[in-house]
Formats: C-alpha cells, structure tokens, sequence
C-alpha cells in the first residue's frame, strides 16, 4: 500500500471514551499516509473537542437520521442504509469496522461491495449472545482479513463467541499525550455540579450497564460520604441502568454528593480536574480513560485483573482493588484523602509507568502492515 487509500473507518457513536479515543489517535497517524473518512453511524452530528485538530485531515460522515437519535437495532439498520449509499459514493479501499454493534452494520452494508478490504476492531470483552447472532456474525465476518483487540482476554472473548482465531491479531491500545490544565478541569466539574471548591473529587467512566459494576461505586461513594463530607463522585456515561442507579442514589446518604454526567466525552477534559479516578470493571482491557487520568497525574484505585494489571502495581502505580469489593475503592481513597504526599508521589509514578507503554505511531504501524499485506 505504496500509495495512498481511502479508508473508511465505521464506528456506532463518537461517545464511548476507549473507543473513541483510540479511534481518534490511529486516525490521526493514518491521516499522514491515506485519504480518512470516519462514517458515525448514531449519536450527535458533533466532532468531539478531543478529536478536533487543523492539523489532521479527517472527514466525518454523520449517518444519523436525527442527531438525538441514540444507537439502537432501528436505528442503526437505518444508518446501515445510508452507509451503503456512502459506500457507493466515495469507494473505498479499506472498510475498517470499529467495535461492535459497528461491526455487525458495516459488515452488513458492505456485503455487496467485494473489491473493499474489510477489517475489524475489537476494544471490549463481548458480552453474552445467542446461537443466532453468533450465527451471523460468523456469516457476516467471512471476508474480513484480519480483526485487531488490544488483550489476550478479549482475543480470548471472541474466540468463545467462535471467531476465527488465525484471523485475530494483538495490538494493544495506544497511550495519547495529557491534556488541558487541573485549575481549568477543576472549575468546570465544580461549575456542572454546582458545588463549593473546597471539595475532593473522584470520577469513573463507564457505560451504565450492569457489568460496568457503577453500582459498587455509589455504595463506596455512601461509606465515605459518612465520613468526609467534603467528598463528591462523578460518573461519566449513559446506558440502559440509568434511572436504577439514580434511584439506588436516591435511597443512600449520599445522595447530593453523586453526580450523573451523560456523556463519556464529557470526561476527557474533566478527568484532570479529579483527585481520584475508580476503575470499576475488566470489560475494556488496558482502559483508554483509567490512563488518561493516570497521564494527567490523577491517582488510581482499579479493580484487579487481566487488563488492569499491566499498569497498575499496587501502592506503587495505584491502588487495585479485588474484583467486587466494593469496601476497598472506600478504603483506598480514605487513605488518600488523609495521606496526600503518598498520593502525589503514586501519581508521579503511576504517569511514569506509562512512558513504557506502546506508542501511537507502533499501534498505527501494525495496521497499516496489515493494510499492506491484504490490499
């Protein structure tokens, strides 16, 4: 691939942090060699601030029919649809699927266009399905060349969903650069919640599903908030838990110190402003927003485990917590809150650890051998 190609990369919404933000930085490394079109097919008809840049050429195509429209079977058919059309229309080489449900649309879209070279990237460990969809997305998957994770584990998840296993290649997410200043961060979180300044601040990003595991969060949130008035919690993202979780909120102490925040976006400028950022889940391994905050010197208190645990050393790069156990995230940033020199000096470290981490232009380098090989 000498020469320049059009590349089309199709993702479900600009509103998944990890997924987006690795979308985001291979784009702008591809940008330098090839002609990037980057097709939306749900969510707001909005580049993100984190994606903007006069120095990268990227051209979006929003294929919502209404930019409220959030990403759901109906909706996303529709967008299917309108992806065809722009198949036909600028011809690319490359159809490049970014996460699933982008897979299973674009997939489905590009069937009748057999000169395109399809790939696939998978970021999160697949949930649970039927014998009907894995069907499919077997049937669905025959000519892709090659599908990127970032983990064994999530290899692994989809080996078990009966993913063809040759086909699978590791590239591990990328670690971008630390972005706007703590003070402007901080006044802005303060202002979207309307509360004082002298207060401590711990965030998490996640989908509101249930295997994101929030739930946990709110109830540590209750036992500090017994203790530490000053102490107030933020949860980035949207999902179907939505009004459980508020409501599970309502019924705790601390209800006036949790704060619902809709969008996962939102969180790239805001994480510098934390004190304390939870990881609550292993359903994205090697986290695109626990490293964000981790490059902007926020401490870290995550669960433990295969994707975790290749950045966080306990009490040396942050803090890990047992799968479930809600107490220690409590018990963890009680220390912290009290201890603030060990704080900073595990933020120091924890920003050093990364340094070591694969670079944006090495994960960019095995798609585009990978793009070589097959087109």
């Amino acid at each position: 691939m000498s020469q320049q190609k059009r590349i089309l990369y199709v993702v479900d919404s600009l509103d998944r942090f990890g997924a987006t933000r690795q979308l985001d930085l291979l784009t702008r490394e591809i940008s330098h060699d090839h002609d990037v079109h980057i097709a939306v097919l749900g969510g707001e008809d909005i580049i993100p601030t984190c994606m903007t840049s006069e120095d990268v050429s990227r051209q979006f195509h929003f294929l919502a029919a209404s930019p409220t429209d959030q990403p759901s079977f109906r909706t996303l058919t529709r967008s299917g649809l309108r992806l065809r059309k722009l198949l036909r229309r600028i011809e690319p080489a490359i159809m490049h699927a970014w996460c699933q449900p982008a897979e299973r649309v674009a997939l489905a879209a590009a069937t009748e266009f057999e000169s395109i070279r399809k790939f696939v990237t998978e970021l999160h460990i697949r949930p649970s399905t039927n014998m009907t969809m894995e069907a499919v997305d077997q049937r669905l998957g025959r000519p892709v060349q090659q599908y990127f994770v970032p983990h064994a584990e999530v290899k692994k998840s989809l080996v078990t969903h009966q993913y063809p296993e040759e086909k699978i290649s590791i590239a591990p997410n990328a670690i971008g650069s630390a972005t706007p200043s703590r003070e402007i961060a901080r006044r802005k979180l303060t202002q979207l919640s309307g509360i004082g300044e002298h207060v401590r601040l711990a965030g998490a990003v996640a989908p509101l599903v249930p295997r994101s595991r929030v739930k946990d969060l709110i109830w540590a949130t209750d036992l500090l908030t017994c203790i530490r008035n000053d102490f107030h919690f933020f949860i980035f993202g949207r999902g179907s838990q939505r009004e459980r979780l508020e409501r599970f909120a309502s019924q705790t102490e601390a209800k006036a110190h949790i704060h619902f925040v809709d969008s996962e976006l939102h969180a790239f400028e805001l994480i510098p402003g934390l004190d304390f950022f939870w990881q609550s889940h292993l359903n994205e391994p090697l986290p695109s927003a626990m490293h964000h905050a981790m490059l902007n010197n926020v401490p870290v208190i995550s669960v433990y485990g295969p994707g975790t645990s290749e950045s966080i050393v306990h009490q040396e790069t942050g803090f890990a917590a047992n799968f479930g156990a809600r107490d220690e995230f409590a018990r963890w940033t009680k220390y912290l809150l009290e201890q603030t020199e060990p704080g900073s000096q595990l933020a120091r470290q924890g920003r050093e650890s990364l340094k070591v981490e694969l670079s944006v232009e090495a994960m960019a380098n095995k798609y585009r051998e990978a793009y070589v090989q097959f087109v």
